[in-house]
């Protein structure tokens, strides 16, 4: 399991990003780094939301960094917020926690 410190932002539904405003601690996106997609949990802290429209700053729990090419979760690296297929965000790695 990987856990990292990201900056998240979620598309407005008018620009194409999720119907609900918000998403909440234990939100489930799949990451896409490059081009694999892996399953992650968005973990908030305190109850917190994360608001279309905006970065936050929140902790991301990856359960398996399969097939991802070595550095992916490095501070620095990009990667798309998606719902299946469906591109809904993006983030970028501020730290690797464990």
């Amino acid at each position: 399991m990987t856990i990292v410190n990201a900056r998240i932002y979620l598309l407005s539904h008018e620009d194409g990003g999720r119907l609900c405003p918000y998403a909440m601690s234990g939100y489930r996106p799949n990451l896409k780094f490059g081009d694999v997609y892996v399953c992650s949990e968005v973990l908030t802290g305190n109850g917190a939301d994360i608001t279309s429209g905006q970065w936050t700053n929140t902790r991301v729990r990856i359960p398996s960094g399969e097939h991802l090419p070595a550095g992916s979760f490095s501070p620095g690296a990009k990667f798309l917020v998606a719902e299946g297929s469906h591109v809904v965000g993006e983030g970028i790695v501020t730290e690797l926690v464990e």
